[in-house]
């Protein structure tokens, strides 16, 4: 083609754009001379087979990278497609290089197709595994898989690096006798453009009625929360008076931005990549056609792909100036199509199932991809998977073992697992006679099941007897003991309500040394049966075998993905601990919901006053106010992590985790996720703040302290002589706890393991998930949460420059409730909410400026159920006992309780590295400084401090609120540490520190 061509195809009106270029530029000339030589050829047509290659090839690894990133895709065979898509194409590429048969066009297309971004990913992933920071592809990838995987990932930067100096400096191309004027800038803005101009062929700007669509359908998606936010904000919102519409559009501008926000950062993180991919490539390919004069290159591209578009002549085949003999091009369209295409006539072959119900059935298909690109669900399809999946488990789970469904006796049978073979051929027991074990017609009569089972268990019994000493057999032995187990549940069935002397057998019985006795060591069984009032129900709830523990590696256990300290809710996962059918193969946490009311919920479930299968409605349950994710929530590379004790996301369950929760018929996954933290607002009612009131200490002011309605009569008449008082206004937040087991374990300065093994081994064996379930890092123990109570705007709380005032209470029913004056917990804790209320008016001392109050702040007080220091209410009545028998001196105040506990304090507050799990709840409100604590406590101070929350300024209790009887308690505790403004108490005032004794009763 002449340059007088060349030059015809520059013109502007061809092309659209507005502007003319200067063309004499050299840079520019030398530019467009290389481009022409690389993308020309006989027939002046590019290689719209290999473009074709390479946007199908783009668009795949964008979407394999979403889907490992963000969904439940295969990450081996992902993996392990890409790597052999990049190798075969550089291993053809250098090939062709060798023999001088690969175009300079060939050689950039195989360096842009495989850096893919799956490839950067994987790349990026295998340098962090080599450097042992923490990689979420390597976590999937499983241990077996990091090495092989690292190692051919890595290969491909010297293979990229290798290919890149080829082209730059190397002359061994078929036309590189014609591209005299390969230099650094040309190449360079040639690599820039590439991939570019790619998404420039099909004009970008035709995808913005796309992009507009996919908003829409994810704003609709979240219209539900808009309509929370706005019934939010309407209900704190002043009415005005006049053009109450003009507040109605602005509220629900506001409430739409907020749940947009939300879309964004919280709910599909890939959406604002895809925003930020195809803005980059506009600008991009606006840039580098404006500024470097390729629109030669975009038009003859645009001019090639007309003829399909418009129906003119035909497009000619690809002519190579040499041609390649190995066929390079179609070499590439073939790594790129067959290995998913091997994968699914594979498939096919193997299930011999029609191409649609594949498609739908496989969890790892292409349909499940656009499904989730479109949708934002997770692979919807997989669940025909997951039931048959759940229901080959609840067959596995079954009560009826293989022998009872006609399958005989043979070890290989399902559910006989290996008991079987220790029973031998007949089974009978020799407390019947033959006549007794079978009815005329030789069928097994009641007695021979009754036999069969006893004798299973006898043979079962001897087996653990041989195996109780081997270490090496504790995962066997447990599922003995289930079998044992199993077998005298049916054998209590078969047994009659009032069995004769006959009848009754003995059953083999655990001695005190932890081995079992001989068959011959026994106690009856079933000699006192309780009939069931509910006949039937116990089957009904739990069909299946009793179900101990279960494994990593068992057949069906799935874990649902959790990484503890994401950046959004999403990335992190839903705690998922329930047990139900569809949801305990998902399971990623141990124990129940509820904290120590989980005993409870059992109870109601087995006497059936709830369903175990009821799933609660969360519809109108979101907090009334906003506690919105802060840094401390998300784990910083090298730094420790902030909150290990509670899920910051507990209160935002409900949204965040919305398809998760929402029910497979609705397009959900079905999932029993439960709140962990509730957040509402109350009004507190004392006798100690209507006196404060009635003193002057505190003031009316409608917002923090309200007046009280009047009480009345039955008759509507006021009650005479009483005074109704006030009422506080306040915000709370109840909290059950949820541990990370790793994180827990590093703030008491031990290992994970043995945390587990003290927790299991010491609560009577209450989770054996703890030992059997290492993969599993979430434990929500059964014991009390915590409480916190907020005076004043919340959003306070993350403001630095408002005056934050805190008490961390430890409960003490004793003097809370009942106002017992044995020690000061009741008047520390009603000072602190005083001064709580103070700092929410901007009345504290700090804040008040010429009498007048200042800028309002916020006060917190934080309730933990921690009765007795952690020791329980039994312990420290016993504790007060002996104190008062021994002589109530403050010298014998901690030596008491050590006595009777063995320690003095068990809330472990803070811990050998300074910091223990208290801090948490403060680091999930958000708070980062405290201008005044009301604590004398050394160790909640060092706590605090140790996790990097500064504090300013510490109260000790006034001395006119502390109880005589209380003194011992005051005087012990500033002697051991805690904190004192005055005071300095020595050994001879502890001895003469007393307090009063059970028959003293006048004072």
């Amino acid at each position: 083609m002449s340059n007088a061509t060349n030059t015809s195809m520059l013109n502007p009106v061809h092309l659209g754009f507005p502007f003319h270029f200067n063309t004499t530029d050299p840079s520019v000339q030398r530019l467009e001379q290389y481009l022409l030589c690389v993308w020309s050829s006989e027939g002046m047509n590019p290689d719209m087979q290999g473009y074709a290659v390479r946007l199908s090839n783009l668009v795949v690894n964008v979407c394999l990278v979403i889907l490992i990133r963000y969904s439940n895709e295969s990450v081996a065979e992902s993996v392990s497609v890409l790597l052999l898509q990049v190798y075969t194409l550089l291993i053809c590429a250098f090939i062709s290089l060798s023999r001088k048969t690969l175009s300079s066009a060939d050689a950039h297309f195989a360096i842009t197709s495989t850096v893919s971004p799956l490839a950067v990913y994987l790349i990026g992933a295998s340098l962090r595994r080599i450097f042992n920071r923490r990689s979420h592809l390597f976590r999937r990838l499983g241990p077996n898989n990091t090495l092989i995987y690292a190692i051919l990932s890595l290969l491909l930067l010297p293979m990229w690096i290798t290919m890149d100096i080829l082209i730059y400096s190397a002359r061994l191309f078929t036309n590189s006798e014609q591209c005299p004027h390969l230099d650094f800038y040309s190449w360079f803005m040639y690599r820039f453009a590439d991939a570019t101009l790619t998404f420039g062929v099909f004009d970008v700007w035709m995808l913005a009625p796309v992009i507009a669509f996919v908003w829409v359908v994810y704003a609709l998606r979240h219209f539900r929360d808009v309509r929370w936010e706005y019934r939010t904000l309407k209900a704190g919102s002043e009415r005005w008076q006049s053009f109450r519409w003009i507040q109605w559009f602005t509220l629900w501008a506001e409430c739409f931005a907020k749940a947009q926000w939300h879309v964004i950062t919280q709910s599909h993180p890939w959406l604002v990549t895809f925003f930020i991919t195809v803005a980059y490539l506009i600008w991009s390919s606006c840039l580098v056609l404006y500024e470097t004069h390729l629109s030669l290159f975009y038009y003859n591209m645009a001019a090639s792909i007309q003829p399909y578009v418009i129906g003119a002549s035909p497009l000619k085949p690809y002519q190579s100036l040499n041609h390649d003999g190995l066929d390079f091009g179609q070499l590439l369209a073939a790594a790129v199509a067959f290995p998913p295409l091997w994968r699914v006539l594979s498939l096919m072959w193997a299930s011999r199932r029609g191409i649609l119900s594949w498609i739908k059935g496989y969890p790892r298909s292409t349909w499940n991809g656009i499904v989730f690109l479109f949708t934002g669900h997770r692979n919807p399809w997989e669940q025909v998977l997951n039931d048959r999946r759940a229901s080959n488990m609840d067959s596995g789970f079954s009560s009826q073992s293989g022998s009872e469904k006609g399958k005989g006796n043979s070890p290989s049978n399902e559910g006989n697992f290996i008991f079987e073979d220790l029973v031998n051929s007949r089974g009978e027991y020799t407390g019947y006679s033959e006549r007794e074990l079978y009815d005329p017609d030789g069928v097994p009569s009641e007695k021979s099941k009754m036999a069969r089972y006893i004798s299973q268990i006898e043979h079962s019994t001897r087996a653990l007897n041989l195996m109780a000493s081997n270490s090496d057999t504790e995962a066997v032995l447990a599922l003995l003991l289930e079998k044992v187990q199993s077998m005298q549940t049916k054998l209590d069935l078969l047994c009659p309500s009032s069995p004769t002397p006959s009848e009754s057998k003995s059953l083999p019985m655990l001695s005190e040394t932890g081995r079992l006795p001989s068959v011959d060591s026994t106690i009856g069984i079933g000699s006192t049966p309780t009939k069931d009032p509910a006949p039937g129900r116990a089957d009904k709830l739990y069909p299946g075998r009793v179900l101990l523990t279960t494994y990593p590696d068992q057949h069906g256990i799935s874990p649902f993905t959790l990484s503890w300290g994401a950046s959004t809710a999403s990335q992190r996962g839903p705690v998922i601990c329930s047990r139900m059918l569809g949801t305990i193969k998902y399971r990623n946490a141990i124990g129940a919901h509820s904290g120590s009311y989980s005993i409870y919920r059992a109870l109601s479930i087995a006497m059936g006053s709830l369903d175990p299968t009821y799933k609660p409605d969360y519809s109108m349950t979101q907090p009334p106010v906003d506690i919105p994710p802060n840094p401390a929530w998300t784990h910083k590379e090298g730094e420790k992590l902030k909150i290990v004790s509670l899920d910051p996301w507990g209160h935002l369950v409900p949204s965040v985790f919305e398809n998760e929760i929402k029910d497979k018929e609705q397009g959900g996954l079905g999932l029993d996720v439960r709140p962990s933290i509730s957040v509402t607002k109350a009004h507190i009612k004392l006798k100690e703040i209507d006196d404060s009131v009635s003193r002057g200490e505190l003031i009316v002011d409608g917002k923090i302290v309200l007046q009280s309605e009047p009480l009345k009569m039955e008759d509507g008449s006021l009650v005479p002589g009483l005074e109704p008082g006030v009422e506080v206004n306040v915000s709370k937040a109840a909290v059950d706890p949820v541990w990370y087991l790793p994180g827990v374990a590093e703030r008491f300065g031990i290992s994970e393991s043995l945390l587990r093994r003290a927790l299991f081994e010491d609560t009577g064996g209450m989770y054996p998930e703890l030992i059997t379930r290492p993969d599993i890092k979430v434990f929500l123990p059964p014991i009390g949460g915590l409480t916190v109570y907020i005076f004043g705007n919340p959003a306070s709380i993350r403001d630095p420059s408002k005056l934050l005032t805190l008490r961390v209470h430890d409960e003490c029913n004793g003097s809370d409730v009942f106002g017992s004056d044995i020690c000061t917990c009741k008047p520390y804790l009603v000072y602190a909410m005083e001064e709580c209320i103070r700092t929410a008016q901007g009345r504290h001392p700090d804040q008040m400026k010429d009498g007048r109050p200042g800028e309002p702040g916020v006060g917190i007080v934080v309730y933990f159920r921690k009765e007795g220091r952690a020791l329980g209410e039994v312990t420290k009545y016993l504790v007060y006992n002996l104190r008062k028998r021994g002589g109530d001196s403050a010298d014998r105040y901690f030596k008491s309780t050590e006595l009777v506990a063995g320690v003095k304090d068990m809330r472990f507050q803070a811990s050998f590295s300074s910091s223990a799990l208290m801090p948490d709840v403060l680091h999930w409100l958000g708070i980062t400084k405290i201008d005044n604590m009301v604590s004398m406590s050394d160790m909640k101070y060092d706590a605090i401090v140790g996790s990097g929350i500064p504090i300013r300024k510490r109260y000790d209790i006034p001395a006119h609120l502390i109880p005589p009887d209380s003194q011992v308690e005051i005087d012990a505790k500033i002697a051991s540490g805690y904190f004192s403004s005055g005071k300095q108490i020595t050994q001879e005032d502890l001895k003469n520190t007393v307090g009063r004794s059970w028959e003293e009763v006048e004072h």
